[in-house]
């Protein structure tokens, strides 16, 4: 089994495509009035638009309902790229471990960039 898709709720469309697309690089594979699909690697990641007023009791129908954590892969050589990257575009790392850069998306979803079970270059192990 696999993953087929995740879908994190977002309060601005446009805003998502911006740090999904420009920041972490994912292609837009469909866009609709309420969701963008883009490709992470093969799985689709559904940008959903968060509902407003909707109703608390209901998961699907929270405004501020997010998953736990995505972590997308990385090679273990691509980490000081992907730091760099993450610094120039502003977004701040929160924690990282020998194996994963921890991150969150302007709404506050965390998000990884990992490549266990390939430890980190000596280099940069001493966090």
């Amino acid at each position: 089994m696999r993953l087929h898709h995740l879908a994190i709720q977002v309060p601005d469309l446009d805003a998502a495509v911006a740090f999904y697309g420009d920041v972490l690089g994912l292609q837009t594979l469909r866009r609709q009035p309420h969701a963008v699909w883009v490709d992470a690697g093969g799985t689709i990641l559904m940008l959903e638009r968060c509902r407003e007023g909707g109703d608390a009791d209901d998961p699907w129908e929270r405004a501020d309902a997010g998953p736990f954590v995505v972590a997308f892969a990385i090679a273990a050589d691509e980490r000081e790229r992907w730091r760099n990257r993450l610094a120039e575009a502003g977004v701040s790392i929160h924690h990282a471990s020998a194996f994963t850069l921890y991150f969150r998306d302007p709404w506050g979803t965390r998000l990884a960039l990992s490549h266990f079970p390939t430890p980190a270059p000596t280099a940069d192990r001493a966090e």
